[in-house]
């Protein structure tokens, strides 16, 4: 959602927008979420969804039924589960892989991936020479989710009710990665003072520094509660290290990306 509201944030037309997801997800939000209203457009999360995208697509049939046009850039944004094998369908155990986007890529126009899910690495490796960049939120590494809440208090006296707006429900996780990625899109200003020209290198810098530096929040507060639980102590090497490495491929097309 917060992707998606960034894109609508930052004037991208909707019929450029297309939204792959797990339909029997969306069929199922309102639901969840108590048919709690978006914030500025005052409708629930699923109308939200429905109104703001030109098409949905299910996410079985996404690699059959998306057809790239050739004369656009792609910009593919994931918000899902992964694996070394790629990009997960949880629905019939299958993976969106690295072969589909670097079939789907030429040097006429540009791709860019911001992959968010475990082992993002697997996106690591594509051939730049057909003009893609991939942003990864953890390398071969299992990437975290946290509190939202927690996360908010980035925004200091308003975090409350920037949670309050944003979040589905009370508890909601979401990764470090694509938070700081996030404010960073839409704060750039505020949050890269001495930038002037908030490309897309710019606010990559910022959202690894600002995920590392939330991950080592995290660190110390479990290093914390293994100083004063003396029977966990023994668990620490192996369950307790917080590692989420983010990754940019192909800086020199990033460096040109507004």
């Amino acid at each position: 959602f917060l992707m998606h509201l960034m894109l609508i944030s930052k004037n991208i037309p909707i019929k450029n927008i297309i939204l792959v997801i797990d339909t029997d997800i969306l069929n199922e939000i309102d639901s969840k979420t108590n048919n709690k209203k978006t914030p500025k457009f005052n409708i629930t999360f699923k109308e939200f969804f429905e109104k703001k995208s030109n098409n949905i697509i299910d996410i079985n049939k996404f690699e059959k039924s998306f057809v790239r046009d050739k004369g656009k850039d792609l910009v593919f944004i994931s918000s899902g589960h992964g694996s070394i094998d790629g990009l997960e369908n949880s629905k019939n155990n299958t993976y969106i892989t690295y072969d589909y986007f670097e079939n789907n890529a030429s040097s006429e126009n540009r791709t860019i991936l911001l992959m968010s899910q475990c082992l993002a690495g697997a996106f690591h490796h594509l051939d730049t020479r057909k003009n893609i960049c991939v942003i990864g939120a953890s390398e071969y590494e299992y990437s975290v989710s946290l509190d939202f809440f927690t996360l908010c208090s980035l925004f200091g006296e308003n975090s409350n009710s920037f949670y309050q707006a944003l979040s589905f429900f009370d508890g909601v996780a979401i990764n470090p990665f694509l938070f700081s990625f996030f404010s960073a899109s839409l704060y750039s200003d505020d949050l890269m003072k001495y930038h002037r020209n908030k490309n897309l290198i710019h606010i990559y810098k910022y959202t690894a520094a600002s995920t590392n530096k939330i991950l080592q929040k995290v660190q110390r507060r479990i290093d914390l509660e293994l100083s004063t639980d003396s029977k966990s102590k023994e668990f620490r090497p192996e369950s307790t290290t917080v590692i989420q490495s983010p990754f940019l491929l192909n800086k020199n097309l990033a460096s040109c990306l507004i």
